[in-house]
């Protein structure tokens, strides 16, 4: 279910991008940051 709200995610702003010239699909992306930090936490088991 992740990935397919992942995928559909990228299938919209990449239509965007297409159709329309913008990155207004990207302004609710998570900062560089933020997913560095998610990512270097230790899973939770």
């Amino acid at each position: 279910a992740l990935a397919r709200a992942a995928w559909g995610g990228l299938i919209r702003a990449a239509k965007e991008l297409a159709e329309q010239g913008t990155f207004d699909g990207f302004a609710n992306a998570a900062p560089h940051a933020d997913l560095q930090q998610f990512f270097r936490q230790e899973p939770r088991l």
